[in-house]
């Protein structure tokens, strides 16, 4: 009789054990899909402050460079948009982790043509020449290996996100 209460004992122990399993599963189960609507509504966000801040924000400060200001509020107004471009940079990091080789400013220069900014435009921004520009955006062709291919350069930068 002794043997036959611990083989039961076991067997209870066994079977508590197996559904102890199923329950830390399911709760497994249940954190990663909480993780992955938790990471899901980070993008959502992330891609809504982006877009906001480039729609409604940094045009504006555009508008306000290009008017009569000091040269310390031009100061500033660089500064404000410098901040807000690394703020929102998503795109940047997405850029520069898929491509290392792409300094800073190809990346600077490859946010504004992604954003839809013409080689003059761009120019201005960042206070070079246009012919700078276009070196710049001939180097992001060879290095994003678009050269040869029929692909914009825009559509795919726009592309990251």
């Amino acid at each position: 009789m002794p043997d036959q209460l611990s083989y039961e004992q076991t067997m209870k122990e066994a079977a508590e054990l197996e559904n102890q399993v199923r329950l830390l599963e399911e709760v497994n189960g249940n954190l990663r899909a909480s993780l992955q609507q938790v990471r899901d509504e980070c993008r959502g966000f992330e891609q809504r402050l982006v877009s906001n801040v480039e729609t409604l924000v940094l045009p504006y400060i555009k508008m306000l460079t290009g008017t009569s200001v000091t040269k310390q509020q031009r100061v500033y107004l660089s500064v404000i948009e410098a901040n807000l471009t690394e703020l929102v940079a998503p795109f940047a990091r997405k850029l520069g982790d898929r491509h290392t080789g792409l300094t800073a400013r190809e990346i600077e220069v490859a946010s504004l043509v992604r954003k839809g900014s013409t080689s003059r435009e761009i120019a201005e921004t960042l206070q070079i020449s246009k012919r700078a520009v276009d070196f710049y955006r001939d180097s992001l062709r060879r290095k994003l290996r678009l050269k040869k291919s029929k692909v914009n350069l825009r559509a795919y930068l726009t592309s990251f996100g």
